[in-house]
């Protein structure tokens, strides 16, 4: 959607988007102004997050929520890293 642009903020915690919305979300040039992510019980995989991390239209990224996903301390690493 042409409305998605000026995002900044996108909630879809609890919905169970998996890997493949996450990488949709990663590979959405319309999304690059978000800088708060909730993924939080998503069923979101360290495949769909270093997808995240290496998006160059996730750059303006702040704040990513993870509760209630299993990633936790792998998240942190995968994000600090941009591992693929």
């Amino acid at each position: 959607s042409p409305h998605l642009g000026p995002l900044s903020n996108l909630d879809i915690g609890g919905n169970p988007i998996g890997r493949a919305g996450v990488t949709a979300i990663a590979s959405s040039a319309r999304l690059a102004g978000l800088r708060a992510l909730n993924l939080g019980g998503t069923g979101v995989d360290r495949h769909g997050l270093a997808a995240l991390a290496l998006s160059e239209h996730m750059r303006n990224l702040r704040l990513l929520e993870l509760r209630y996903s299993r990633l936790r301390s792998a998240a942190a690493r995968i994000i600090a890293e941009g591992e693929a």
